[in-house]
């Protein structure tokens, strides 16, 4: 029904149509992931063995969720571009783990179908745009570091924590754990 005049005055069903969609998808995942990466740079060729990117998150609701992944395994730098002595800091595998919760995506979706007439400029009053972000900033979600590790031979450093907004200012809470691998204490 591409007859303008009809979508028009079919408001109020477009509206519930677009409610009943809601929350759009219970749950989205996307991987993308690549064996025996190699990037050339003017510094050299960077690879890994095994490169993965995640993308996980629930539907248009009031308690949404996205996590973000990343792996790199056994990943090597070009030789020169860092000092001996820091070769065995660097990093061979890393694991990183991020998202956020409580992410209120339903009330923003329901109050700009509300507000959504069809025969206005803007379609959306400016003014919705600014009440979605209001609420955001008075009701943010808290972001969340999962358990993400760093690792060599040597070392293992893992890290998991949040984030959340108090009175519009960050609270953080982390948990670092730091190892050294048996052969790596013997030689300090």
């Amino acid at each position: 029904n591409a007859d303008e005049t009809k979508i028009k005055a079919a408001q109020p069903q477009l509206k519930t149509l677009l409610r009943d969609l809601m929350p759009l998808w219970d749950n989205l995942t996307g991987i993308y992931g690549w064996r025996e990466l190699s990037v050339g740079t003017p510094l050299g060729i960077f690879s890994a063995a095994n490169a993965k990117i995640a993308v996980e998150m629930n539907g248009v609701r009031k308690d949404g969720a996205v996590s973000y992944g990343f792996v790199l395994d056994d990943l090597v730098v070009p030789e020169g571009i860092l000092p001996a002595w820091s070769a065995k800091l660097m990093p061979e595998d890393i694991s990183l783990s991020l998202g956020g919760i409580g992410i209120d995506l339903e009330g923003p979706a329901t109050a700009a179908i509300d507000a959504l007439d069809l025969n206005q400029d803007p379609t959306i009053p400016d003014a919705v745009g600014e009440m979605i972000v209001a609420q955001f900033m008075a009701n943010p979600p808290k972001l969340v570091l999962n358990r993400s590790v760093i690792s060599n031979k040597d070392t293992e450093i893992t890290a998991q924590g949040e984030m959340t907004f108090v009175g519009g200012k960050p609270a953080i809470t982390t948990t670092l754990d730091a190892r050294l691998q048996a052969a790596a204490r013997r030689a300090v």
